[in-house]
């Protein structure tokens, strides 16, 4: 895995446990779930994460970013498979970056470029490792980040985020 990373964000939002639950109906509640969790486990690291999503009528196509990770949106007639290949393309090193989708075309098109490539599921158990890693850490050492203190406020929160 590199510092790197373009994910295909439905493709794992479906895979994850904490957002599954919000797919198909309630993609902005999962998208934010996502966030808060990249935040997490990436917000004080040096990893660049990018998301991106399919942009659809009636579904929020604004970018949006936090710190290191940001949320792209493909605009028609692209779709998100197309704009994950255009961002890696664009890149000096393509190979300095890891995509993460199970779609098998995406993957493809990700190893002609030489990239590092990673499934939502093997992405998906790597973040649950972490996160237990995490929450040992935590354990010997209580202390809260910004973004920890934000992610756990969200999820027992009523208020939309």
């Amino acid at each position: 895995m590199t510092d790197k990373i373009i994910i295909d964000g439905y493709n794992l939002c479906w895979k994850l446990q904490d957002t599954r639950g919000f797919m198909p109906d309630q993609l902005e509640e999962a998208r934010n779930t996502l966030l808060r969790l990249l935040k997490v486990l990436y917000g004080q690291k040096c990893t660049r994460v990018i998301v991106v999503f399919d942009g659809q009528p009636g579904i929020l196509s604004e970018n949006k970013s936090g710190g290191n990770i940001q949320f792209r949106f493909s605009r028609a007639p692209q779709n998100a498979d197309q704009l994950i290949i255009d961002l890696l393309r664009k890149q000096q090193h393509p190979n300095q970056w890891t995509v993460v989708s199970s779609d098998e075309e995406v993957l493809r098109k990700a190893a002609a470029c030489e990239a590092h490539r990673e499934t939502s599921e093997q992405f998906s158990r790597r973040l649950a490792r972490k996160r237990e890693e995490t929450a040992e850490r935590d354990k010997k050492n209580p202390h809260l980040s910004r973004e920890e203190l934000d992610f756990w406020l969200g999820q027992f929160s009523d208020d939309e985020v």
